[in-house]
């Protein structure tokens, strides 16, 4: 089932997994051994590769254990299953922790918690991986991080509603989930956004609402799907046609993603709309996809009228452009005219390959 493993020099304990035929209540024992008999602190602490279920009481004097001797970074992964297992509240008791990565759990309720307390004094990065999380929880621990810098939320077990207001968040990552709404209410710090195959909930027209408020420093944002996202900055909510005004956009973003289907007259007006929210993008990534019908489009759109269509970017100066696999849709450079095209620098074309690819490649745990 699982080995232990210690390096003393950075106080590193590693569960791995070795041995199938060791039994998981001896590989259990071993690990509450480890963890009483080391004396602290410790670095970091992976704990994965077991059925937590049947252990819950050794749990909860695990964390208690990691609390007492400051562990600093903490893997904990619960598998196989059940995915809904609730997590110890005695999470909140590990207050020296600076990277925190969780995965296949339910999150512990924060309701318990001391009204405008810190939960996480020292945290830093945040990983959630198919985490059954309520939004009011997910809200209060951001807020009770007070020098969180990092935010991921993969594979989330729940749709996700997400409103922060953070002065130290600088990067927020949401992928292969379904994100109903995101909001930037207040995020000074934030630098980037980065979103990756969300998706709509049933019965709503757009997939994902995002909202941009005070974001004043942020510079990448991306994937945006026009057509697809509904996009609010400010109070102003982005619509097929909008024209540009000072409080419409969003001057400090310099690196701009969108996956844009070019089979409809509205999705393609969304595009221009939304690249006139973002005046001084210096770096575009376009990714091209054919593959369904978006559910807002009227009729489809004709290469005569693409061509009509001007897209101004005059502090463009890199341009990247993906075509999803399968895809016959042809560069973009034939259908739009781009009044800043004189300012671009380089233009690079990459050969068919999904985003998901890039993001399986990742490995967490």
């Amino acid at each position: 089932m699982g080995r232990l493993a210690i390096r003393p020099n950075r106080s590193r304990l590693t569960w791995l997994r070795e041995n199938k035929n060791t039994h998981p209540i001896s590989v259990t024992n071993a690990v509450s051994r480890v963890l009483a008999a080391h004396p602290g602190p410790f670095h970091r602490v992976d704990l994965s590769c077991s059925i937590m279920e049947a252990h819950l009481p050794e749990l909860d004097r695990w964390l208690q254990l990691l609390a007492a001797k400051a562990v600093e970074e903490l893997v904990f992964v619960n598998r196989p299953w059940p995915i809904n297992l609730r997590l110890p509240a005695t999470l909140f008791s590990c207050t020296y922790l600076r990277r925190l990565y969780i995965g296949v759990w339910r999150f512990p309720n924060t309701a318990g918690l001391p009204q405008c307390s810190t939960a996480f004094p020292h945290l830093l990065e945040l990983g959630l991986c198919c985490v059954l999380m309520e939004d009011r929880d997910l809200e209060s621990i951001i807020s009770r991080s007070p020098v969180l810098e990092i935010l991921t939320v993969v594979l989330s077990q729940n749709v996700v509603r997400l409103r922060f207001v953070s002065h130290s968040l600088r990067c927020v990552q949401l992928g292969f989930s379904c994100v109903a709404d995101l909001a930037a209410v207040d995020a000074p710090c934030l630098d980037r956004l980065l979103l990756s195959d969300i998706w709509a909930t049933e019965g709503r027209k757009f997939s994902t609402r995002i909202k941009i408020g005070l974001a004043q420093g942020l510079r990448s944002l991306g994937y945006l799907e026009p057509g697809r996202h509904l996009l609010q900055i400010g109070t102003t909510t982005i619509k097929a046609r909008t024209r540009a005004t000072p409080s419409t956009m969003v001057p400090s973003v310099r690196i701009l993603a969108l996956k844009v289907y070019f089979g409809t007259l509205n999705e393609a007006q969304m595009l221009c709309s939304f690249l006139q929210c973002f005046p001084n993008v210096e770096t575009l990534h376009l990714k091209l996809t054919n593959s369904t019908m978006p559910l807002g489009s009227t009729r489809p759109c004709s290469g005569r009228e693409l061509v009509k269509l001007n897209v101004s970017s005059h502090m463009l100066k890199r341009w990247f452009s993906m075509s999803s696999k399968g895809s016959r849709v042809s560069l973009p450079s034939s259908s739009l005219s781009w009044r800043g095209r004189r300012c671009c620098k380089r233009l690079i074309l990459f050969p068919p390959m999904q985003v998901a690819q890039l993001w399986r490649r990742i490995s967490w745990f």
